[in-house]
């Protein structure tokens, strides 16, 4: 018994240096990456088609619905214009286009600038002239194949979009440049240069 014991001995230990050195090469292996899971690509995706997420301080964004009126008497005249079926169609196409850029570019299209034709002066509190608007603008949303005006609030309201995002649209309108979105395009902190790169390899 103490024989096959001692033949064995070598077998066993080299199953066992076998897996050992499997075991290695697979922590050693790098894992695969998921870009479409990564939480940052989750939350671009969800605001493009405006569903629903989690944001990055953990708390859920619902799903981006129609308007459906407003306290604002204004706005809710604006809103009258527009029916709720024709507003679900139009917040359906818009959430349809596939990237932020056709968004912003779509919404860019229904913007018109305009300039001043009539100036008045302004005086601040401190007695120095005001900074004077370089521009106006008229906002429409389509309907049945036409153009309707709509006030900004209420175009904001019925695309679901933020007035920030539309003072950016329009600044660019007046430079007449088409929007671009640039976020997530700065180098990576902790990225070695190419120069960098090419060096080491030189070195080595």
């Amino acid at each position: 018994m103490h024989c096959c014991a001692q033949a064995l001995y070598p077998i066993v230990s080299y199953f066992k240096m076998a897996s050992e050195a499997v075991a290695v090469t697979m922590s050693n292996k790098r894992k695969l990456k998921h870009p479409r899971t990564y939480k940052r690509n989750v939350i671009k995706k969800s605001n493009i088609e405006g569903t629903e997420y989690t944001n990055y301080g953990e708390k859920l964004d619902p799903v981006k619905t129609i308007c459906q009126t407003s306290n604002c008497y204004k706005i809710k005249l604006c809103l009258e214009k527009v029916i709720l079926a024709e507003r679900q169609s139009m917040l359906y196409v818009f959430h349809s286009l596939s990237s932020k850029n056709k968004q912003d570019l779509n919404l860019q299209r229904l913007i018109e600038f305009k300039p001043i034709k009539r100036r008045r002066p302004r005086v601040k509190e401190n007695q120095q002239e005001s900074k004077l608007r370089q521009a106006c603008f008229e906002y429409f949303v389509m309907k049945n194949n036409s153009r309707i005006k709509v006030c900004r609030k209420a175009f904001a309201q019925l695309h679901r979009i933020s007035e920030k995002r539309i003072l950016r649209i329009t600044q660019l309108l007046v430079k007449a440049e088409t929007p671009k979105n640039e976020r997530g395009k700065n180098p990576k902190i902790h990225c070695i240069p190419k120069l960098v790169r090419h060096q080491i390899y030189d070195h080595i």
